[in-house]
């Protein structure tokens, strides 16, 4: 790109011969080679003297960038051109614009790109930019798509509304048809939404520069479209005129006498004219006035920019009456007592009730935020557009004078400016082909925005029936329409986004699900001799299918774009049924090939998620009932093993093995029967597919199996066990250690010593210890009771043990041994008698306790070791005086050998320390000596 001081040499510059005749080439197409405009009257123009000169500025000169070339209908008092040519052609250097050019007036502007004379060795194209300019319309003259209003004051000459409605059209289709489309796009390009964060300095404006587009775009628009209000013009006789200056220069009162206008009060001519004046400004000032009855525009603003400019006009109408020609006519009239005249002019121009009624109106008209919704640059600013305009709308309360029907008409209005916004936004997206997450979060926008006009447009409605109730409702009022009889344009564009929005979910869904469902290498696809290739070959042909609707406008919603859709959507759906049915078939094949429900179940469970597919869906439905009767014999075989009871089944017996208590055993089991049936459940969503409930089987199936849930609750085994443990003995660490209990026997009642410790609460610290480990939270009372018990378990577990031992050892010493083992057994007997010693009890509390405990247990195992040393020595005693006994040839030496290791057992008893040995030793020589003897 060249700079402002790269200007070339002479040399180099364009001659201006080979410029005139590029703009003879580039301009005769553009204004209409004919009879009206030749090409030699087009090339004598350029080559005049005057021209040339302008063209050699234009070429050499850096500071010029730019040319008009005006091509004209020659007027009647111009020289006609010698070829008889009917049209002018000249050149200027510049921007000109004059107003009220005739018909006909076209003008194409060349520019500049660059800040240097053009040169000759670079082509035209790269150096110039052309526009046209119509000043003026042809003969039927150019219809724009702002759809201006005609509406004409007429004042104005026909060939100024001619230029001005034409240039400000051609700048609007500028601004509408090229800028603004171009801007949005390089946006799109530079500033794509899913890189908002990487953005320089300068692209981060593009946003504010997309606003600024749109806002000049609507003013040109806005100023096409407002509706022309007449302007009042006053007549007044020329006497009258001079008395009004004498009033606004000397300050003179307005006074018939010092206006030295006595003698024309009693001129009836003079009256008479000022009266008849007086008659036009009634119907001059009505033809504003009357307005306020004048029916709704075609837009919004329209409704807008009317009421604001028919206040100005009423305002300036107002002052206007407040002249000093006013008054002095209206006193003349009064003096010559045409008192009728007077009153009818104050009453029949209806100025009063007019700015009475367009001042209530301005209430709501005034600040209208209408251009928050025409100048949103997005769906997100259009939603809150939105809402700042029907909350503008509330101010309907206090414009007492708006007509309720016409503000629900101007919201039926105002829909048709939101179609019209929503697809000019919606119009830079390419909506078939953008990514499908942004077209959700397109869509999702939009449903906001269609989701909170219509949560608007009843609340508002609301309003208006409270309102048309408060104002009365009289016969003259006209009656609210209905809220469904509103006719809001939106609807269609709201439809067919839904149904797009429909379409390509479900396009997505199918594409992903043959993708998940039917690729990778070890699947058997539509094809099970190829695999991943036919998986490639069902989506190559549903993008193909899809691909068919890239030529819709999906905006489109007249009669043609309806047809084209429906079309479109029915060539679509030949496209995918063709692939449904090798799907299908595929299917159908694999599952007649399975030998056992669990190959089906399989099967199905790879498969379901294509079930959203009705066709799909409903071919193997025959394979899904067979399935679903296998499932609920299932559920029926869990039912008949709930019905059994936990404590007859299998489990239970396992529980007791592995030290799990009962309670906590059958929540166990209930929640295993309870995971096999949601098992159950899930193997019929894989048949099903999802939205399994809904389906007739599935229904019943679910029905069921939420009973039979209910049933297993296992909270309802804890509770109950909860309630029952209110009534069980609670554990007290105050209690003492032992008891003595009384037990029925054969020979009568005996007295037995036990262990203090219910064996509930030792299922009771096990319950809760597995409990709390399946999450369940037991009340905390339990739980302490539970600890304490937990805590003093060892010590009743050990008790226990040394009760038992001390019995059994007992119940083992012979009368014999008595002696030998009192000491032993007296100390063990001491050590339990301390627990029920009165005032000095050892009870649970006791800090003690493990020390007592402790020391009963070794008292009792010296007790057991010692019954058990002194029955095994006794034993061996008995063994050698056996043998001596029942010898027949016994020898001297033999019976000292006897003697001998008698002898060593009664030692070993001495060493042991057992007491009272004597009495055992005298008793032993007794037997030995009756022995020998015989």
């Amino acid at each position: 790109m060249a700079s402002s001081a790269d200007v070339a040499p002479a040399a180099d510059v364009l001659p201006v011969a080979d410029f005139q005749r590029y703009l003879l080439s580039t301009c005769m197409p553009l204004f209409g080679e004919g009879s009206a405009l030749s090409v030699d009257s087009f090339k004598a123009s350029l080559e005049d003297a005057e021209a040339t000169i302008t063209l050699d500025q234009f070429v050499s000169d850096s500071a010029t960038r730019v040319l008009q070339v005006h091509c004209y209908p020659a007027r009647a008092n111009d020289d006609s051109p010698m070829d008889g040519s009917s049209y002018r052609v000249r050149v200027n250097l510049g921007i000109e614009y004059a107003p009220g050019k005739k018909s006909g007036h076209d003008v194409v502007c060349f520019i500049k790109r660059f800040s240097a004379p053009l040169a000759k060795d670079q082509t035209l194209n790269h150096q110039l930019q052309i526009m046209t300019l119509g000043l003026g319309t042809s003969a039927e003259g150019d219809k724009t798509d702002s759809d201006t209003a005609t509406s004409s004051s007429g004042e104005n000459t026909e060939e100024e509304d001619e230029d001005r409605g034409n240039l400000l059209s051609v700048v609007y289709n500028y601004v509408h048809q090229s800028f603004t489309p171009l801007v949005n796009e390089y946006s799109k390009v530079h500033m794509p939404q899913s890189d908002m964060t990487n953005l320089s300095e300068g692209t981060r404006g593009l946003p504010a520069i997309r606003r600024r587009m749109k806002e000049l775009e609507l003013a040109l628009l806005q100023y096409q479209q407002n509706i022309e209000i007449p302007e009042v013009n006053l007549i007044f006789h020329p006497v009258i005129q001079q008395a009004a200056t004498l009033v606004r220069e000397k300050g003179v009162l307005i006074d018939v006498e010092a206006l030295g206008l006595e003698d024309k009060v009693n001129d009836v001519v003079f009256v008479n004219t000022i009266q008849g004046g007086v008659s036009k400004w009634i119907k001059e000032i009505q033809k504003v006035t009357r307005l306020v009855n004048e029916p709704l525009p075609g837009t919004a603003m329209q409704e807008i920019n009317f009421w604001c400019d028919l206040n100005r006009a009423l305002l300036a109408v107002q002052e206007k009456l407040k002249s000093p020609e006013v008054e002095i006519t209206l006193a003349v009239l009064q003096r010559a007592k045409r008192y009728l005249a007077t009153v009818s002019f104050s009453t029949d121009h209806g100025l009063g009730p007019a700015l009475q009624q367009v001042s209530s109106v301005m209430t709501l008209m005034k600040e209208f935020p209408m251009n928050s919704i025409l100048s949103a640059t997005d769906i997100n600013q259009l939603n809150q557009g939105v809402t700042l305009v029907f909350t503008h709308l509330k101010k309907i309360r206090v414009a007492d004078s708006y007509n309720l029907s016409r503000l629900l008409h101007l919201v039926e209005v105002m829909s048709s400016d939101l179609t019209q916004q929503v697809i000019s936004l919606l119009r830079v997206y390419s909506l078939i082909e953008i990514p499908f997450n942004q077209f959700e979060q397109l869509i999702s926008s939009c449903k906001e925005l269609f989701t909170n006009w219509h949560r608007q447009v009843a609340t508002l409605y609301d309003l208006t029936k409270e309102l048309f109730k408060r104002r009365g409702g009289s016969i003259n009022t006209e009656k609210l329409p209905m809220l469904s009889e509103l006719q809001m344009e939106h609807v269609a564009i709201e439809e067919r986004l839904m149904e797009l929005y429909e379409f390509r979910e479900q396009h997505e869904k199918l594409r992903d699900v043959i993708q998940r469902v039917l690729g990778g290498s070890n699947t058997i696809g539509l094809d099970e001799t190829r695999g991943g290739d036919s998986t490639n070959d069902a989506l190559t042909e549903i993008n193909s299918a899809y691909a068919q609707l890239n030529s819709l406008d999906p905006l489109d919603v007249s009669g043609e774009g309806m047809t084209a859709w429906k079309n479109l959507r029915k060539a679509y759906d030949l496209c995918i049924d063709r692939v449904e049915g090798r799907i299908i078939n595929s299917l159908t094949s694999r599952l007649s090939a399975t030998s056992n429900a669990d190959e089906m179940f399989r099967v199905f469970s790879k498969y379901n998620a294509l079930f959203f597919r009705p066709r799909i869906r409903s071919a193997v439905q025959q394979f899904q009932m067979q399935l679903i009767e296998n499932v609920k014999e299932d559920v029926s075989s869990l039912q008949a093993k709930f019905r059994a009871h936990y404590a007859y089944s299998e489990a239970s017996r396992t529980s007791k093995l592995r030290d799990i208590p009962p309670i906590a055993g059958a929540v166990m089991w209930a929640k295993q029967i309870e995971r096999k049936l949601k098992m159950l459940l899930s193997r019929v969503e894989s048949v099903l597919g999802v939205g399994w409930e809904q389906h007739v089987e599935g229904k019943a199936l679910k029905a069921a199996a939420e009973a039979f849930i209910a049933k297993l609750n296992p909270q309802l085994i804890f509770d109950q066990w909860v309630n029952d443990l209110a009534s069980m003995p609670i554990f007290d660490i105050k209690n003492i250690i032992l008891n003595i209990v009384t037990e029925d026997t054969p020979k009568g009642e005996k007295k037995k010593l036990v262990v203090a410790f219910n064996q509930q609460i030792v299922t009771l610290f096990k319950e809760v210890r597995n409990l709390e480990w399946l999450g369940y939270r037991v009340p905390f009372t339990l739980k302490m009771i539970a600890e304490d018990a937990k805590s003093k378990y060892p010590f009743a577990m050990s008790l226990d043990a040394s009760l038992k031992t001390y019995t059994s050892t007992c119940r083992r010493i012979q009368p014999i041994f008595e002696a030998l083992t009192a000491a032993y057994v007296r100390e063990v007997r001491a050590t339990i008698g301390k627990t029920f010693t009165k005032g000095n009890e050892m009870r649970w509390h006791a800090d003690g306790l493990g020390e007592y405990v402790t020391d009963l247990a070794t008292k009792v195992e010296r007790l057991h070791d010692k019954v058990d040393d002194l029955l095994q020595k006794t034993s061996d005693i008995d063994t050698l005086l056996e043998s001596v006994r029942t010898s027949s040839d016994f020898q001297a030496g033999d019976v000292q050998t006897v003697l001998v290791k008698i002898q060593a057992h009664v030692d070993e008893l001495s060493l042991a320390g057992y007491a009272n040995l004597n009495v055992f030793v005298k008793n032993l020589n007794t037997l030995i000596s009756e022995i020998l003897g015989k």
